[in-house]
């Protein structure tokens, strides 16, 4: 017989909860604050391309429109 009960074993308590959610925000706050490094046209063209390329078989369309703007974000100074 499986027992439907389970909701026991995992209780937590209101301090408990409020001190993972602490935590869990502390860990995202730093992640967030943690510094990008600034990409070059060309890294940033190449993105969109992988990203294109993901796209291309979901909708071509949108993958053309993505492969035309990765080259002119690439062009433009």
């Amino acid at each position: 017989m499986i027992q439907m009960n389970v909701v026991n074993q995992h209780v937590f308590t209101a301090a408990a909860f409020t001190n993972l959610y602490r935590q869990v925000l502390s860990f995202l706050g730093r992640r967030l604050a943690a510094p990008i490094k600034p990409r070059s046209r060309a890294e940033e063209a190449d993105a969109l391309r992988d990203f294109a390329s993901r796209q291309l078989r979901v909708d071509p369309r949108f993958a053309e429109e993505l492969y035309a703007a990765a080259s002119r974000h690439e062009r433009a100074a």
